[in-house]
C-alpha cells in the first residue's frame, strides 16, 4: 500500500503536479518540455507529476498553496509570459514559503533526489 507523502494516509493516490497546472495554463508556452535528473538522456512533453500524495491533501491544503501563489502572481502580472525576468509584489511570507517548499519536495520526489527528499519531508 502506498503512503501519502504529506500525511502518511494509506490507500489510492492521486497525481499531484510538480508545477502546478494553473501556472501551466497561465504561461506563454508553446511547448512543455521537461527532463528529469534520473533519466538526463530522456525528454518528456508533458506536464510533471508524482504520484504519491492522497486525494484530500492534493485537493486540500496543497491547492490552497496553489490557488494562493496563482493569485499573487497573475494578481502583479496579469498573465506569466516566458520573458518575465522580474516580479515586485507583497506577499504572506508563511503561504509563499511553504508553497516554495512543496514544490521543491514535489520535484525531488519526481527525480528520486534521496538527499533533497529528506531535506524537504519534515517541512
Amino acid at each position: 500500500m502506498v503512503r501519502c507523502a504529506y500525511c502518511g494516509a494509506e490507500g489510492k493516490m492521486s497525481r499531484e503536479h510538480v508545477i502546478p497546472k494553473g501556472f501551466i495554463n497561465n504561461m506563454d508556452f508553446k511547448a512543455l518540455t521537461v527532463w528529469l535528473d534520473k533519466a538526463p538522456s530522456k525528454v518528456i512533453n508533458s506536464e510533471l507529476m508524482v504520484k504519491d500524495v492522497c486525494a484530500e491533501c492534493n485537493n486540500g491544503e496543497l491547492s490552497q498553496l496553489d490557488a494562493y501563489a496563482l493569485k499573487l502572481m497573475i494578481s502583479y502580472n496579469e498573465k506569466i509570459l516566458y520573458e518575465t525576468r522580474k516580479v515586485f509584489f507583497k506577499y504572506n511570507y508563511d503561504l509563499l514559503t511553504r508553497w516554495l517548499l512543496k514544490v521543491c519536495y514535489n520535484s525531488a520526489r519526481a527525480n528520486d533526489s534521496y538527499y533533497d527528499i529528506g531535506l524537504y519531508q519534515k517541512y
